[in-house]
């Protein structure tokens, strides 16, 4: 889940936490500029309330949550204009624009998932499968033909 969607589903938040979910989604990028004492002060709280905050929200620290959360923002920032994943189409859009939407959504989702790839992390990948001696591969449905042509390659 998007640390934006997990800011703004506020689920499982006290009302101290959603303050601060809501003013970290009101600063936006402005994050950059702040630290955990002038959010504190925003937000009639402590800077150890935001360090658990962060913490809670699965980072180590007020850092690394405000240097992946500028990150996310940069990366959606990128994706703006495109197809919406989750209502890709309307009602009233004929056949044809239907299909050219989801097709526009495939496309932009096989070169979304290039640009996130770690080239480096794919090759130690390919090494572990090089030195074992054996795979399990387990599938199951219409992935159950990529997995026979992997085992065909192997």
């Amino acid at each position: 889940m998007l640390i934006i969607e997990k800011l703004t589903s506020k689920e499982n938040m006290s009302d101290t936490e959603i303050a601060i979910a809501d003013f970290i989604i009101f600063i936006g990028k402005n994050i950059n500029k702040s630290s955990t004492r002038s959010i504190a002060e925003a937000t009639y709280t402590s800077p150890t309330t935001i360090i658990r905050f962060c913490k809670k929200m699965g980072f180590s620290g007020f850092d690394e949550f405000k240097n992946e959360y500028i990150k996310e923002l940069d990366y959606l920032n990128k994706q703006y204009g495109k197809i919406d994943a989750n209502f890709p189409f309307e009602k009233t859009d004929s056949e044809l624009k239907v299909a050219n939407k989801i097709s526009s959504l495939y496309i932009d989702t096989v070169n979304d998932t290039m640009t996130l790839l770690n080239y480096s992390s794919i090759k130690q990948a390919i090494n572990l499968i090089k030195l074992s001696d054996s795979i399990h591969i387990f599938s199951y449905g219409t992935t159950l033909n990529t997995a026979e042509v992997f085992k065909r390659r192997c």
